[in-house]
């Protein structure tokens, strides 16, 4: 019965552990993918004000 109770409390601590490291992976992954995401925005921000001072120029 002791063994019994030892392996429960063992198996929760490790199921603890890999359940905070993949909350750290996903919370990380998320990171990332918001960074690309704006990196995304950024470029497409540019290209749209050099769409736009190119129109600006056609038309001088």
């Amino acid at each position: 019965m002791l063994l019994h109770s030892l392996l429960l409390v063992w198996n929760r601590q490790i199921e603890n552990l890999l359940n905070s490291e993949f909350a750290q992976r996903g919370i990380a992954q998320m990171g990332i993918a918001q960074l690309e995401v704006a990196h995304m925005g950024i470029a497409q921000l540019g290209i749209r004000a050099l769409g736009n001072s190119l129109n600006l120029e056609s038309l001088n």
